[in-house]
């Protein structure tokens, strides 16, 4: 019965454009989901932001101060940290999710007037 709300993102990462949906619950406390739907990373290595363990991480993620944080990737479980593994190896792709994320936070924390 929990409303969700779902948006569309494109941003920069190393090699062009990433493309995908973010989900986050209607008081923007939390993401629900990531789906990456293109981009044109490096196969094997900042590629890995396809791959099931990357986008399941943002099922359930709190958002402690607005903001998420893609670490060095260190087996991090915890939901109620806003942190989020980043890909060992593809630190410029890393960066530029946490980048893309944040930045989607904050356009749907103004739109649906989230904390």
């Amino acid at each position: 019965g929990e409303q969700i709300y779902a948006k569309e993102f494109s941003g920069s990462g190393l090699w062009g454009t990433i493309r995908g949906v973010l989900g986050v619950t209607a008081d923007v406390s939390h993401t629900t989901g990531l789906s990456i739907i293109s981009h044109n990373e490096t196969p094997g290595l900042g590629g890995r932001i396809t791959e099931n363990w990357f986008q399941r991480q943002l099922a359930g993620e709190e958002v402690p101060d607005g903001m998420l944080r893609v670490t060095d990737g260190e087996g991090d479980y915890d939901h109620q940290n806003g942190e989020i593994d980043g890909i060992t190896g593809a630190t410029r792709t890393s960066d530029s999710m946490e980048v893309i994320l944040n930045r989607e936070l904050d356009t749907l924390k103004n739109a649906l007037g989230g904390s």
